[in-house]
């Protein structure tokens, strides 16, 4: 509409009296993860199971779970990393946000790299760090959202439902939660808000004030500020 109006295609925008609902669209304030937890998570994802469906996608959910927490990053844009995005020297990942379309270079966790120079075993940038996640979708039944609850609930983790007359309807920890906990564990750690914005790409203070729930150096700084697991 924005641009329609700058092009004279109509006078006016129809919706900007509109007022603009809560950040994540459901009026449900969002859940993090302490370090704590997550750690919680990647080791009852790292014991294995004899069932299929996780077993053979273990290891990639251990690749997915570091990767979101200690980048930010969101769930499409973790499953389409390649090995071209990762640059071990000087140890940062470069990627294309799918829903702003903005460029980002986030510094690498020494934990995070760590575990992605573990996995390193192709010369091929083009190449999927994650090939099997990178072949699900991440809605439906068996999708990668999905997939995310079925392993919350495995590692005992309380995935925080808000109850609508008595029944649960929403849970404020999703795998988006992941990316909120990115924000706060920075936030905690002294990290500038503009730092943090640069960091997860977010376009405004409003839209970032709704990640750090708890209230310039260089980025590699900021971002190995963040508590190890």
């Amino acid at each position: 509409m924005n641009s329609a109006r700058r092009q004279g295609i109509i006078p006016t925008h129809p919706a900007e009296a509109v007022d603009l609902p809560s950040v994540d669209g459901s009026g449900v304030e969002r859940g993090v993860f302490t370090p704590a937890e997550v750690k919680m998570w990647v080791v009852a994802t790292s014991k294995g199971t004899k069932r299929e469906e996780w077993k053979i996608a273990d290891q990639e959910w251990k690749t997915l779970i570091l990767q979101a927490y200690f980048t930010g990053a969101r769930l499409g844009d973790c499953c389409r990393m390649t090995w071209a995005n990762v640059n071990q020297t000087p140890g940062t990942l470069t990627f294309t946000q799918s829903k702003t379309h903005k460029n980002l270079e986030v510094p690498l966790h020494p934990e995070l790299l760590s575990h992605l120079e573990s996995l390193a075993s192709t010369d091929k940038p083009e190449v999927y760090v994650m090939p099997q996640m990178a072949r699900v979708k991440p809605s439906g039944r068996h999708g990668l959202s999905e997939g995310f609850n079925r392993r919350m609930r495995r590692a005992d983790l309380d995935t925080q439902k808000v109850e609508s007359a008595g029944v649960p309807q929403l849970s404020r920890r999703t795998f988006h939660a992941l990316r909120h906990s990115f924000t706060s564990a920075l936030a905690n750690a002294g990290v500038a808000p503009e730092l943090r914005m640069k960091l997860t790409g977010h376009k405004s203070a409003a839209v970032h004030r709704g990640y750090s729930h708890h209230e310039m150096k260089t980025l590699p700084e900021a971002v190995a500020k963040m508590p190890g697991l």
